[in-house]
């Protein structure tokens, strides 16, 4: 079972969320795996907050595969961006997620009555701007294990229980199969011990 955050809004907007949640504001969504979020987190101007489980955003290009640009995980937020042509972003759960989203009106409305909450939610847009940057940065990886560890060490450091080879495939932009090779360990290390160890690298789906 996913990891509960508690509210992840709490430290960004208390006002909003200074009681339970049945009198909380914010509208409370979930998504199953593999399926999806609810169009409610597409809304110009909403921000979508994480309570638990693990969110994909990618961006469908013509003629393109599914560009993985974020890895959204619990207390960690996101804004999505819809271009009328072009692309558009697509929000996936690769687990059973809970969500809380502040639609744009009440975080407009938030921001106005309690201007001590600003920097706090220009803090979290500045972070989810750092965290795509970092995910745009996977691509210019060259080299297929290498670009499978830098993934895995964004991702905790380990290969989570969600990550099957076909995600993993997606998020890096390798062939299934390429990941497949990449994930196996390498033969073992010459004397002068230059070649690094991804032992610990398996493939569990």
């Amino acid at each position: 079972m996913s990891r509960t955050h508690g509210c992840p809004a709490r430290d960004t907007l208390p006002t909003l969320t200074a009681h339970d949640c049945a009198r909380c504001p914010l509208v409370r969504a979930h998504g199953d795996k593999g399926r999806l979020l609810p169009p409610l987190v597409d809304e110009p101007g909403a921000l979508t907050f994480v309570a638990s489980g693990t969110v994909v955003r990618a961006r469908l290009l013509p003629d393109a595969s599914p560009l993985v640009f974020d890895v959204v995980t619990a207390g960690e937020a996101f804004a999505q961006r819809r271009a009328d042509e072009g692309w558009a972003d697509e929000c996936r759960a690769m687990t059973d997620v809970k969500l809380c989203v502040v639609p744009r009106d009440v975080l407009h409305d938030a921001l106005a009555r309690d201007p001590a909450s600003v920097a706090p939610t220009l803090a979290v847009y500045e972070r989810t701007g750092d965290r795509v940057a970092e995910w745009s940065t996977l691509r210019a990886v060259s080299g297929a294990r290498e670009r499978l560890q830098h993934t895995l060490r964004m991702l905790g450091g380990t290969r989570p229980s969600w990550a099957s080879l076909g995600v993993l495939a997606q998020i890096t932009g390798l062939r299934r199969e390429t990941v497949c090779r990449a994930l196996r360990p390498m033969p073992r290390a010459s004397a002068s011990g230059t070649a690094p160890s991804a032992a610990r690298l398996h493939p569990t789906a």
